[in-house]
C-alpha cells in the first residue's frame, strides 16, 4: 500500500502514514468476528497483509486472485 505525502496546513504536525493509520485503526472498528476486505494494486497485497496482521493480529487473513491472477483483494478475519 502506498501512502502519498500529505501536506499539513501551517503550524500542524505532519499527518502519520495514512496505510500505518489505517491498519492500526480497523480493529477498533471491527466487531468480534468482523473482517475488513480491502482492493490493492498489482504488487501491494504482501504488504498490505503486513500491516494487518501487524496491527490487527487476526484470527485468519489472505488474498484473493482477480481473473488474471493478480493478488486484487486482501482480507482479515478478527476472532471472536
Amino acid at each position: 500500500m502506498r501512502a502519498w505525502p500529505i501536506q499539513s496546513p501551517a503550524g500542524y504536525a505532519p499527518a502519520p502514514s495514512r496505510s500505518t493509520s489505517f491498519a492500526a485503526e480497523t480493529g477498533s472498528h471491527l466487531n468480534p468476528g468482523g473482517a475488513v476486505y480491502l482492493e490493492v494494486g498489482i504488487g501491494q497485497a504482501g504488504d498490505v497483509l503486513k500491516l494487518l496482521r501487524e496491527h490487527l493480529n487476526p484470527a485468519d487473513s489472505g488474498a484473493i486472485k482477480d481473473l488474471n491472477g493478480v493478488e486484487r483483494v486482501v482480507w482479515a478475519k478478527t476472532s471472536f
